[in-house]
């Protein structure tokens, strides 16, 4: 073997292992970038429940006694679509990557996250109605992971979203 081709030799288990190198850091950067968001979903969402969030819940899933007070009040009907906004959020997280998968973050807020998706029921199915699927169509991946039923039916409203959730199901 001549001296060049010791050096190419030399020069290409270099190169590929600097290639090697290189990915490895990558995924590690990645994986790094995706725990940080995870954490500060989870932070995030643990502030609001604290702050309040269950309180508007345990409110609205009571029973209510007076049929007068059966209308949600409009302060409550605002903190629920602050919450519908967070868990559309999480979806727009997942549907860009970030977090690609949720079952890291439902396996710890599974019940949560389906009780305000649930109470944002009526919220929900008026906004489809007026606006169209498209208005929540990051809740649908958090919906469509929770395995909520009626989102199914929710979405039959609209075709083109409905064979869109077929596909993904």
């Amino acid at each position: 073997m001549s001296p060049e081709s010791i050096g190419i030799f030399i020069g290409v288990g270099t190169l590929l292992f600097g290639i090697l190198d290189a990915r490895r850091t990558h995924a590690q950067s990645l994986n790094q970038h995706r725990l940080q968001a995870i954490l500060a979903v989870s932070e995030s969402f643990r502030a609001r429940w604290e702050n309040g969030w269950s309180d508007v819940l345990d409110q609205l899933e009571s029973p209510v006694e007076d049929a007068s007070a059966a209308e949600t009040p409009q302060h409550q009907t605002r903190h629920v679509r602050f919450m519908l906004n967070w868990v559309d959020w999480l979806g727009a997280l997942n549907r860009c990557g970030a977090i690609p998968d949720l079952s890291i973050l439902t396996s710890s807020l599974r019940f949560p996250l389906t009780r305000i998706i649930t109470v944002g029921r009526p919220i929900i199915e008026s906004d489809v109605k007026h606006h169209g699927a498209k208005f929540w169509q990051n809740l649908w991946l958090v919906a469509q992971h929770l395995e909520i039923p009626w989102i199914a039916d929710v979405l039959s409203t609209n075709d083109a979203t409905r064979s869109a959730w077929r596909r993904k199901s």
